[in-house]
């Protein structure tokens, strides 16, 4: 193909580790290409160490992952302060 390469042994070694890291939380590859917006084949390629990740790649599966980790919140206060904000108008009126 053209403007192909081939991965580094490096590259290779990080892919086998985010492979490792989504079968660590029992994540599809189906799943993980919906929540990244990557196809399903090239998330194949990358973690087979046949194709090099890009950086948008690598910064997209680090966020998911993280996302994961923390519990699928980013701010888990986020419910609790709009429930807040609704008892203090209702206490107002």
């Amino acid at each position: 193909m053209f403007g192909s390469r081939t991965p580094t042994e490096e590259e290779k070694k990080t892919s086998a580790e985010y492979r490792a890291k989504r079968k660590a939380h029992f994540i599809s590859l189906n799943l993980m290409s919906k929540l990244t917006g990557y196809s399903f084949n090239y998330l194949v390629q990358i973690e087979c160490g046949v194709a090099p990740a890009s950086i948008g790649f690598v910064k997209e599966y680090d966020r998911v992952i993280e996302y994961i980790e923390n519990g699928c919140q980013t701010n888990p206060d986020k419910r609790k302060r709009k429930k807040l904000k609704k008892s203090i108008d209702i206490k107002t009126e």
